[in-house]
């Protein structure tokens, strides 16, 4: 299903945002699904990793069983290593990807 955001901005160090979405095992078997959950820096001082891999779970569906999944995603999440060797949050925008959905969020201090 879809990507539900808690909220699409986070507003300090401290702050977290949650994202939930329904998998579906469509098949007539019962199967394992791995899931990784993404964070790409959009504007940044310095050229960080293109994707950043930040959660990742496994689940088990029975044929034609739907679960919820649930990922708190941190600010500190968003860290990266500046010039200066400093590791900072640089305020900006952020994409997160499952799969093959992306959802940008914000980032401020």
């Amino acid at each position: 299903s879809p990507l539900r955001f808690s909220k699409t901005e986070l507003a300090g160090k401290a702050d977290s945002l949650e994202i939930r979405f329904e998998v579906t095992n469509g098949g007539k078997r019962e199967g394992k699904e791995a899931i990784d959950l993404f964070t790409s820096d959009l504007y940044a001082s310095v050229a960080p990793a293109y994707r950043k891999h930040k959660r990742f779970t496994k689940i088990n569906l029975k044929a034609g069983e739907s679960q919820t999944v649930r990922f708190v995603l941190y600010a500190r999440d968003l860290e990266m290593v500046n010039l200066e060797n400093k590791t900072v949050i640089e305020p900006g925008d952020f994409s997160v990807q499952v799969k093959d959905q992306e959802v940008k969020i914000r980032y401020r201090e």
